[in-house]
């Protein structure tokens, strides 16, 4: 055995110890190397009862573990294990006990790291007491040099009950807690739980901490609470919340700490239900390691007698309950056998190689995967493909009893679910317990509503029909320009005063471009260039109106006579000026207020929207609403000042609508915000839209309209008028010498007789194919007289020669050949009177042309049979064809004649009622076949 153990001395390898050796004074450091470690337990740099103590006792066991290793010649042969300290916060100070939080990931990775990786190359492995968020960092840094890491602290416990939110009580001034809820927190979210922020108490509890614990809890409406702490503060932040009535059925409380006793009447506070959640097989005393850790320490630390009594070191047991080092041990085993595993794994491997870090490529996680090590925290202890120990967990729920002969905890606990070893998957063994016995856990709150983030973007409704009117609005403002600009010397624009007209309208368009800032998410520019666009336009919209009334009146109302250009220019130095005074009150407004946005909720959504709040002493608000009111109010002044103006250069009732309508529409818009929704910023672009279209219509749409028929429609019908009389010119020199002479002879008593239907026929068929040219010969009063029009009309008696009398004051042919006189007789059928005519007379003809009633008739003379339409003062004809039809439209009192298929030619006849449209099929039906099958008169 002796020369087994001297052969251990031909090679040394290191591995290092990375702990909080800040906590204790009088170490010597070089970087982050920490020498003179006084391994001899010395009162004067060791507090036992304080965190020096701890780390000291961890040192220790880590030590044993290395201690053990170096005296088996089983165990690395011809190998001895030495020991190097690293500190992952730094040389001690005065105050680092209230002041060090236990997370040191930038001093870590930044300091220790390449101090270890370059400047202490013998160090091959590494053991460490840091929390998962430390120790993820430290292993990158470590992996670059291909260091193996075992963080012995790095597991956070692992909650088995499925919930979805929880809040966790942390003691703040502890450090084993701070770290629990650190990396518990992480934990939780990964698992896809809620946390809400911790509620961060003091060990020394007071009353207000006990009340704020309770706001917070309600505030949140949280019902799983987690607590993380020592055990005493466990007891006191328990037993104080169940003296405010926030212990009950409807909450469940949790920790990895039970609660002790802290007051000797058990009957008052016992806990109830509280679940212990629990390592299974933790610190198992039956390991064979637990005497010789146990003999390493004592051996090492030289503690006194009194300190062995008092500091739970009596015996192994007691050890190992008063002090947490079973991780610490067996991290420190794990990773020497796992060495030991790789070189006899590996004959052509040697302890050399391992020294000079030439295997340290093979020291991965999977080295260490199932060597059969029997350690304190699990026998045996395994390592999940992240390196993390597999350990299955316990739940315990304490019944509220008490046995006072346990000296550990003597509040009694029922287990009810264990896990796996992975903690993945929970088994009951028995129905679990809650607060007054019931198996059914409680909501962990009332119904979580998911709040989801809307904006206007071009996916959503309210951002497609933003858009929508902002395209619209741009497109009819660009239209108005152009006309505007095309046909600024005629009559009717130069009355409108084109220039003004011209401002106002590029007033319009940057109104309906502010539309586009509600588009997507809302930030403070957008909010300022909103308004910015939007008061702007107004001004340059309403502004050029009033300027241009206000010119008027002063014209209307001269006694001498005024210089034009002066005054003009008069006007628009006074809009320049308004313009001017408009621009320096909104650099006032952008300066004065602040426009960020805020996020307002309203049912399961949330959104941003522009909030101005003025800075202390700002008027700007008010002086800007001010203005804007008085230009408005101008538009009311003028359309009373001027309500007696000419006809013509009267716009009282557009200045009378626009101040009505737009006042109304901005009142709205203000008033929308007092209700807000994801819909708010949709609805007050409606209102911009729908008040800068008005104005448009008001102001614009009469003039426009009369110019655009002028110039487009009459010149269209013009040319239609002039080709249609060229051919019909043409026809006429070809009528038949033979059918005048029949005319004057044969049928003489028949012209006689019927002179006024010969006249009437040869005006139509002089008269050319001129869609809706009786529109200009309507007399709009004799279709309101009293009485019936069919009487005014004479065409409800029968069909004689002498009814057939029309004064017809235009007639429209858009069917009957030409080039023939038609004689006589005509046979005429009437069919059911009409309340409303409609008529195209080609296909291209962009509108209808309409009349209010008639009556329709069936003609036949000679070879020709012809379907005439009589309205006031005017007679239609569509030549009946085999292929003409009569159909009703669909849901309406309407019948359509058209030529189908070739659809030249359409009338559209409504009805008073559906009877009487159905009745006019069935006439035309029979009227049609009969007059068709006539015999030629020739």
């Amino acid at each position: 055995m002796a020369s087994s153990l001297l052969n251990k001395l031909q090679t040394n390898i290191t591995i290092g110890l990375v702990s909080w050796y800040c906590y204790v004074p009088g170490i010597t450091y070089n970087g982050s190397y920490a020498s003179d470690y006084p391994e001899v337990y010395n009162p004067k740099y060791i507090n036992l009862n304080g965190q020096s103590g701890f780390y000291y006792v961890i040192d220790a066991a880590a030590r044993a573990a290395v201690s053990i290793i170096n005296s088996r010649a089983d165990i690395l042969p011809q190998t001895t294990v030495n020991v190097k300290r690293f500190s992952d916060c730094g040389p001690y100070w005065s105050t680092v006990e209230h002041d060090f939080s236990g997370h040191t990931g930038g001093y870590a990775m930044a300091v220790m790291g390449k101090d270890i990786g370059e400047k202490h190359k013998d160090v091959i492995g590494m053991v460490g007491h840091q929390y998962s968020s430390v120790a993820q960092g430290t292993a990158e840094v470590l992996e670059k040099y291909q260091i193996p890491l075992c963080s012995e602290n790095s597991a956070a416990p692992r909650l088995i009950w499925k919930i979805n939110r929880m809040v966790i009580i942390s003691q703040s001034d502890d450090l084993m807690s701070k770290g629990f809820t650190s990396d518990i927190l992480g934990t939780a979210g990964r698992s896809g739980i809620r946390m809400y922020p911790p509620i961060q108490l003091k060990g020394e509890l007071t009353q207000d901490m006990v009340d704020y614990a309770k706001t917070s809890m309600l505030r949140n409406s949280v019902r799983y609470v987690y607590i993380s702490g020592q055990d005493a503060f466990v007891a006191k932040v328990y037993f104080s919340l169940a003296l405010l009535g926030m212990v009950g059925p409807s909450y469940v409380y949790m920790g990895l700490n039970p609660p002790k006793p802290i007051t000797s009447s058990t009957a008052l506070l016992s806990p109830q239900r509280f679940l212990h959640i629990t390592p299974l097989n933790e610190q198992n005393v039956h390991s064979e390691w637990v005497q010789p850790l146990y003999d390493e320490i004592l051996k090492a630390s030289k503690f006194d007698k009194d300190t062995l009594m008092t500091m739970g070191f009596s015996s192994p047991a007691s050890m190992l309950q008063s002090w947490a080092i079973s991780n610490v041990f067996d991290c420190t085993m794990l990773m020497l056998l796992g060495m030991d595993k790789l070189l006899k794994d590996n004959p052509t491997f040697t302890a050399q190689q391992l020294a000079s870090r030439d295997l340290s490529k093979y020291l991965n996680y999977s080295q260490f995967l199932n060597i059969s090590y029997r350690g304190l925290t699990a026998d045996p202890l395994l390592l999940n493909p992240d390196g993390d120990l597999l350990v299955p967990y316990n739940m315990l729920s304490l019944t509220g009893g008490l046995d006072l002969s346990i000296s550990a905890n003597p509040f009694l606990s029922k287990q009810f679910a264990v896990t796996n070893l992975a903690g993945t998957k929970v088994s009951f063994i028995a129905k679990p317990f809650f607060y007054g016995g019931s198996s059914d856990p409680p909501p962990d709150g009332p119904p979580e509503v998911i709040i989801t983030f809307v904006q206007n973007d071009l996916f959503s409704s309210r951002g497609q029909g933003i858009l929508i009117m902002a395209i619209i609005g741009i497109l009819l403002s660009s239209f108005l320009f152009a006309i505007f600009l095309k046909f600024k010397e005629t009559k009717q624009l130069k009355l409108a005063s084109v220039p003004e007209c011209l401002v106002a309208i590029t007033g319009t368009m940057m109104c309906y471009c502010s539309l586009l800032s509600y588009l997507d998410n809302v930030t403070e520019f957008k909010c300022i260039a909103r308004m910015w666009v939007q008061l702007v336009g107004y001004l340059l919209t309403i502004l050029p109106i009033v300027v241009k009334n206000a010119r008027l009146y002063v014209v209307l109302n001269s006694k001498k006579r005024l210089d034009g250009a002066q005054l003009t220019l008069v006007n628009r130095i006074v809009l320049c000026i308004g313009l001017i005074i408009q621009g320096a009150l909104l650099a006032y407004w952008t300066v004065s207020t602040k426009n960020t946005p805020i996020l307002l909720t309203s049912d399961a959504n949330s959104f941003l929207v522009c909030a101005t709040r003025s800075k202390p002493g700002s008027a700007s608000i008010e002086l800007l609403v001010g203005y804007g009111g008085v230009v408005h109010l101008c538009l009311a002044l003028f359309a009373y000042l001027l309500r007696d103006a000419d006809s013509h250069l009267n716009e009282s009732p557009a200045l009378t609508a626009i101040f009505a309508l737009v006042a109304m529409l901005v009142g709205l818009y203000q008033i929308l915000p007092s209700n807000p929704g994801p819909r708010l910023d949709m609805f007050q672009a409606l209102c911009i839209w729908m008040a800068t279209t008005l104005t448009l219509f008001f102001m614009f749409a009469q003039k426009v309209s009369s110019v655009v028929f002028e110039e487009f429609i009459e010149k269209t019908f013009s040319f239609s008028k002039s080709f249609e009389g060229t051919r019909s010119s043409e026809k006429k020199k070809n009528l038949s010498n033979k059918s005048l002479n029949a005319l004057n002879t044969k049928e003489g008593s028949n012209i006689r007789s019927n002179s006024d239907v010969r006249d009437s026929v040869e005006r139509i068929h002089a008269t050319p194919a001129i869609a809706n040219t009786t529109a200009t010969t309507l007399d709009p009063a004799a279709l309101t007289r009293k009485g019936s029009k069919r009487e005014t009309l004479g065409m409800q008696r029968s069909p004689s020669a002498s009814n057939q009398n029309l004064a017809v004051k235009k007639t429209t042919d858009i069917g009957i050949p030409k080039g023939r006189n038609l004689g006589r007789p005509c046979l005429c059928e009437t069919m059911s009177g009409i309340q409303i005519f409609k008529m195209k007379s080609h296909p291209t003809q962009a509108f209808w042309s309409v009349w209010d009633g008639g009556v329709c008739y069936i003609n036949h003379a000679r070879k020709t049979a012809w379907v005439s339409l009589a309205t006031l003062g005017s007679v239609h004809t569509l030549t009946l064809t085999a292929t003409m039809k009569a159909d009703k439209v669909p849901g309406l009192n309407q019948i359509s004649i058209s030529d189908f298929p070739m659809y030249q030619y359409r009338f559209i006849l409504e009805f008073k009622d559906e009877a009487s449209a159905t009745a006019f099929i069935n006439a035309f039906s029979n009227h049609k076949t009969r007059f068709l099958s006539l015999p030629s008169n020739e």
